[in-house]
Formats: C-alpha cells, structure tokens, sequence
C-alpha cells in the first residue's frame, strides 16, 4: 500500500507540473488542475487492481484534462477574476460581522445599564444565600441556631420575617431594572435598593465576631450594592423627546 501511495503521488506531481509549464500558471487553471487531479487520485485508486493500471491513468486524466481546458478556457479570465474579487471581498466582509459581533457583545453588557445591574444583583443574592449556607455547616454556629440564639440575637419567626423581606431587596432587583420602564423610576429605585442594601449589610459586621467566611461575603456583597449605588446616582436618564404636530 505504501508503495502505490507513493507511485500515485508521483504521478500526480508529474501531470501537475507538465500541466504548469504548458500554460501561463493562473489562479482559474490551478484550480481546474488540482480538481483533476483529485479525480485522477480516486479514480486510479478504484483501478489499482487491474493489471492496466499505469494505461488506464494516462488515459483518464489526458481525457479529463482535455475536456476542461477545452471548455473552461474561455472562461479562466471571468473565473480568476470572481474568485478573487469574492475572496478579498468575503474575508473582509467576514472580518467586519466578527468586529461588530465582539463589539455588540461588549456594547450588550456595558452600555445597557438594565442588564449590567440585573447581573450584580444576581452576583449579590447568591452570595447572601450562601452566606446562610455557609454559616449553617459551621458547628458553632449551627449548634446556636439550634438553641435559638446567634450572637445573642434571637431567632424568631418575626426576625425570620423580616429576614425574608429584607432578602427580596436584591432578589426582586434581579427582573425589576428589566420591567420597569421609565429610566428616572428605575435610576431611584437602583439608589434606595443599592444604598439601603450596603448600609444593612456593613452593620451586620459589627454585631458579634464575624468569621472570616462572613466577612469575604460580606466584602463582595457590599462591593456589588454600593457599584449600583453610585453608578445609578451617576446615571443621567436621556429625556425623551415631545413632538409637537
């Protein structure tokens, strides 16, 4: 096998380069010859059986060649010149859909101030939720749960209440900048949310001892609020425009 690899191959060569040297070398007549050679390949390889092999090679690329110069010739100048008008003009068309591709993504995220907040305050919900997770598989802390008091505070269902409230701050944050619709309403209710957030949050480090668990949550969850506090108090709302008929 590797032997009728290598004769196919230099056989291939061969026609290849005697094709070359007797034409002018043209993108149009490289591309004809390379696609009969192809042909050329598969088909011997279908004849390398017989015991007319080397015959039946010459005699099928002579009268596939033959029959494409003789009918593409005229058209080589029109085929070189589509091909490479369409290759420059496809790659840089390509290149400029991939540009603005990046760019939109960037322009998704960055410039839209709707997405970017619902994004930190998903960031700073899960962070609050796990923090409790966390703190639960903690034996201190888990063994004060279970006696009802925390740090001397005491665990009772109006606390756990207002916990839940309190909690649906930043989870209610995470649809709210994409529903509401008046940028002035959305910029306040970021302000308040984000400002009432960051301040119950840094108390929090204050009551008891925090364990250092507690206070890397805490350090990413204030981070989160307080970005949306003064980027939202930064915002300047475009005005909408009044037409007058």
């Amino acid at each position: 096998m590797k032997h009728l690899k290598r004769t196919i191959f230099g056989l291939s060569f061969t026609l290849f380069s005697l094709n070359l040297s007797a034409q002018q070398p043209t993108i149009g007549d490289s591309l004809i010859t390379t696609t009969a050679i192809s042909e050329f390949i598969s088909e011997s390889n279908s004849l390398s059986a017989s015991s007319n092999f080397t015959s039946g090679i010459s005699h099928n690329y002579s009268r596939t060649s033959l029959q494409r110069h003789s009918l593409l010739n005229p058209l080589l100048p029109v085929i070189k010149g589509f091909f490479l008008s369409n290759t420059k003009n496809g790659a840089l068309e390509e290149f400029n859909l991939s540009m603005q591709h990046d760019e939109s993504k960037k322009k998704f995220f960055f410039d839209n101030r709707r997405n970017r907040y619902s994004s930190l305050w998903t960031f700073a919900s899960l962070n609050y939720l796990y923090a409790d997770v966390a703190g639960l598989m903690d034996k201190n802390l888990l063994n004060q749960y279970q006696n009802g008091v925390v740090d001397g505070l005491k665990i009772t269902p109006q606390f756990l209440t207002f916990a839940a409230a309190f909690l649906q701050v930043p989870i209610a944050n995470v649809f709210l900048p994409q529903i509401i619709k008046n940028e002035k309403t959305l910029r306040w209710v970021q302000i308040v949310s984000g400002a009432f957030m960051t301040l119950v949050q840094s108390a929090t480090l204050f009551i008891g001892k925090p364990t250092p668990y507690y206070v890397l949550f805490s350090a990413l969850e204030i981070g989160a609020t307080a970005y949306i506090t003064f980027d939202a108090i930064k915002w300047k709302p475009k005005k909408k425009e009044i037409l007058i008929d």
